[in-house]
């Protein structure tokens, strides 16, 4: 199992009735989900950079 697969199946669903059902059953309206995506994904954003600049891209070499 991919440890993104949760937002694998979440990206799958969304913009559908079923992006809006929680794991437990319960439901959410488009209104929190949206909170929930923007405040999320502000986080990783801002995880992400602080590990990619800890680790610089190694450039490719030029083929031969």
């Amino acid at each position: 199992m991919s440890p993104l697969s949760h937002l694998e199946s979440a990206a799958a669903v969304a913009g559908t009735p079923a992006a809006l059902e929680l794991p437990g059953g319960s439901t959410v309206t488009t209104e929190e989900m949206g909170d929930w995506v923007a405040m999320n994904s502000s986080r990783v954003r801002t995880l992400l950079e602080t590990i990619a600049t800890s680790h610089p891209v190694r450039q490719a070499r030029p083929a031969a």
